[in-house]
Protein backbone atom coordinates (compact mmCIF):
# COMPACT_ATOMS: atom_id res chain seq x y z
CA UNK A 1 0.00 0.00 0.00
CA UNK A 2 1.43 3.37 -1.01
CA UNK A 3 0.79 6.65 0.79
CA UNK A 4 0.62 9.77 -1.32
CA UNK A 5 1.00 13.34 -0.15
CA UNK A 6 0.14 16.45 -2.11
CA UNK A 7 2.88 19.07 -2.46
CA UNK A 8 1.91 21.01 0.65
CA UNK A 9 1.63 17.84 2.76
CA UNK A 10 4.97 16.63 1.41
CA UNK A 11 6.68 19.87 2.40
CA UNK A 12 5.18 19.70 5.89
CA UNK A 13 6.25 16.10 6.28
CA UNK A 14 9.78 16.93 5.13
CA UNK A 15 10.00 19.76 7.70
CA UNK A 16 8.79 17.41 10.43
CA UNK A 17 11.36 14.78 9.47
CA UNK A 18 14.21 17.32 9.61
CA UNK A 19 13.08 18.66 12.97
CA UNK A 20 12.53 15.14 14.28
CA UNK A 21 16.07 14.10 13.37
CA UNK A 22 17.51 17.16 15.11
CA UNK A 23 15.27 16.74 18.16
CA UNK A 24 16.01 13.01 18.39
CA UNK A 25 19.74 13.68 18.33
CA UNK A 26 19.31 16.24 21.13
CA UNK A 27 17.18 13.76 23.09
CA UNK A 28 19.75 10.99 22.87
CA UNK A 29 22.60 13.33 23.75
CA UNK A 30 20.66 14.75 26.71
CA UNK A 31 20.02 11.22 27.97
CA UNK A 32 23.73 10.41 27.72
CA UNK A 33 25.01 13.58 29.36
CA UNK A 34 22.18 13.88 31.89
CA UNK A 35 22.01 10.19 32.80
CA UNK A 36 18.23 10.20 32.49
CA UNK A 37 15.35 10.85 30.12
CA UNK A 38 13.91 14.33 30.13
CA UNK A 39 10.18 13.85 30.61
CA UNK A 40 8.88 17.16 29.16
CA UNK A 41 10.61 16.46 25.84
CA UNK A 42 9.51 12.83 25.87
CA UNK A 43 5.94 13.99 26.32
CA UNK A 44 6.26 16.35 23.33
CA UNK A 45 7.60 13.46 21.22
CA UNK A 46 4.60 11.37 22.25
CA UNK A 47 2.18 14.10 21.21
CA UNK A 48 3.97 14.61 17.88
CA UNK A 49 3.81 10.88 17.21
CA UNK A 50 0.07 10.90 17.92
CA UNK A 51 -0.49 13.60 15.29
CA UNK A 52 1.61 11.73 12.74
CA UNK A 53 -0.30 8.52 13.37
CA UNK A 54 -3.54 10.41 12.76
CA UNK A 55 -2.18 11.48 9.37
CA UNK A 56 -1.22 7.92 8.46
CA UNK A 57 -4.54 6.54 9.70
CA UNK A 58 -6.29 9.11 7.49
CA UNK A 59 -4.09 8.43 4.46
CA UNK A 60 -4.58 4.68 4.80
CA UNK A 61 -8.35 4.97 5.17
CA UNK A 62 -8.64 4.04 8.85
CA UNK A 63 -9.84 7.53 9.72
CA UNK A 64 -12.03 9.95 7.82
CA UNK A 65 -11.44 13.64 7.37
CA UNK A 66 -11.57 16.47 4.89
CA UNK A 67 -8.88 17.44 2.39
CA UNK A 68 -6.83 19.48 4.87
CA UNK A 69 -6.89 16.84 7.62
CA UNK A 70 -3.23 15.87 7.10
CA UNK A 71 -2.00 19.47 7.23
CA UNK A 72 -4.13 20.14 10.30
CA UNK A 73 -2.25 17.32 12.05
CA UNK A 74 1.20 17.87 10.56
CA UNK A 75 1.28 21.42 11.93
CA UNK A 76 0.66 20.51 15.59
CA UNK A 77 3.07 17.59 15.22
CA UNK A 78 5.75 20.02 14.10
CA UNK A 79 4.95 22.36 17.01
CA UNK A 80 5.37 19.52 19.50
CA UNK A 81 8.78 18.63 18.06
CA UNK A 82 9.77 22.30 18.11
CA UNK A 83 8.89 22.53 21.81
CA UNK A 84 10.75 19.28 22.47
CA UNK A 85 13.88 20.73 20.84
CA UNK A 86 13.68 23.91 22.93
CA UNK A 87 13.04 21.89 26.11
CA UNK A 88 16.06 19.72 25.39
CA UNK A 89 18.28 22.72 24.68
CA UNK A 90 17.17 24.28 27.99
CA UNK A 91 17.92 21.02 29.76
CA UNK A 92 21.36 20.64 28.15
CA UNK A 93 22.29 24.26 28.86
CA UNK A 94 21.51 23.80 32.56
CA UNK A 95 23.37 20.48 32.70
CA UNK A 96 26.47 21.94 31.06
CA UNK A 97 26.47 24.99 33.33
CA UNK A 98 26.32 22.74 36.39
CA UNK A 99 29.00 20.43 34.97
CA UNK A 100 31.38 23.29 34.14
CA UNK A 101 31.09 24.76 37.62
CA UNK A 102 31.21 21.31 39.21
CA UNK A 103 34.43 20.34 37.44
CA UNK A 104 36.19 23.53 38.54
CA UNK A 105 34.85 23.56 42.08
CA UNK A 106 37.63 23.49 44.63
CA UNK A 107 40.28 25.05 42.41
CA UNK A 108 41.54 28.47 43.42
CA UNK A 109 41.22 31.42 41.13
CA UNK A 110 45.02 31.64 41.02
CA UNK A 111 45.30 28.05 39.83
CA UNK A 112 42.70 28.61 37.14
CA UNK A 113 44.44 31.79 35.94
CA UNK A 114 47.75 29.94 35.65
CA UNK A 115 46.54 26.77 34.00
CA UNK A 116 43.30 27.76 32.32
CA UNK A 117 43.19 31.56 31.78
CA UNK A 118 40.47 31.11 29.18
CA UNK A 119 38.06 30.39 32.02
CA UNK A 120 37.98 33.97 33.34
CA UNK A 121 38.42 35.68 29.98
CA UNK A 122 36.00 33.66 27.90
CA UNK A 123 34.06 30.88 29.62
CA UNK A 124 32.81 32.62 32.75
CA UNK A 125 31.68 35.75 30.83
CA UNK A 126 29.94 33.47 28.33
CA UNK A 127 28.09 31.66 31.12
CA UNK A 128 27.33 34.69 33.30
CA UNK A 129 26.71 37.42 30.69
CA UNK A 130 26.27 36.15 27.14
CA UNK A 131 24.11 33.09 27.71
CA UNK A 132 21.45 34.69 29.93
CA UNK A 133 21.12 37.60 27.50
CA UNK A 134 21.02 35.46 24.33
CA UNK A 135 18.82 32.68 25.70
CA UNK A 136 16.28 35.05 27.23
CA UNK A 137 16.10 36.88 23.88
CA UNK A 138 15.65 33.63 21.95
CA UNK A 139 13.05 32.31 24.34
CA UNK A 140 11.08 35.57 24.39
CA UNK A 141 11.02 35.65 20.58
CA UNK A 142 10.21 31.94 20.24
CA UNK A 143 7.10 31.75 18.10
CA UNK A 144 6.13 28.56 16.34
CA UNK A 145 3.85 30.61 14.11
CA UNK A 146 6.97 32.09 12.54
CA UNK A 147 8.65 28.68 12.21
CA UNK A 148 11.97 30.22 13.23
CA UNK A 149 14.45 27.44 12.52
CA UNK A 150 17.18 30.10 12.62
CA UNK A 151 16.46 30.77 16.32
CA UNK A 152 16.55 27.06 17.09
CA UNK A 153 19.89 26.82 15.27
CA UNK A 154 21.25 29.79 17.28
CA UNK A 155 20.23 28.15 20.55
CA UNK A 156 21.85 24.90 19.39
CA UNK A 157 25.08 26.83 18.74
CA UNK A 158 25.00 28.20 22.30
CA UNK A 159 24.59 24.71 23.76
CA UNK A 160 27.31 23.33 21.49
CA UNK A 161 29.66 26.07 22.73
CA UNK A 162 28.85 25.02 26.31
CA UNK A 163 29.66 21.45 25.32
CA UNK A 164 33.00 22.52 23.82
CA UNK A 165 33.96 24.41 26.98
CA UNK A 166 33.01 21.45 29.13
CA UNK A 167 35.13 19.13 27.00
CA UNK A 168 38.08 21.55 27.22
CA UNK A 169 37.77 21.63 31.00
CA UNK A 170 37.70 17.82 31.16
CA UNK A 171 40.86 17.69 29.04
CA UNK A 172 42.75 20.29 31.05
CA UNK A 173 41.51 19.29 34.51
CA UNK A 174 44.21 16.64 35.08
CA UNK A 175 46.92 19.30 34.69
CA UNK A 176 45.04 21.63 37.06
CA UNK A 177 44.69 18.83 39.60
CA UNK A 178 48.45 18.22 39.43
CA UNK A 179 49.20 21.69 40.83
Amino acid sequence: MEIEFNESEGECFEDIIKLYLKSKELMLYAEEIGDESFLPATEEFRHAFDHLMRVFAFKLGFKSGNDDYAIKNFNPGYRHLYRAAYNLLDFLRIIFKDKVYGELKGFSGKTLVEIFPKYYHEIKPFIEIDVPKEVSKLRSEKDIGKNTQKDLDKYTEIVERFMTYYEEILRIKPSVAAI
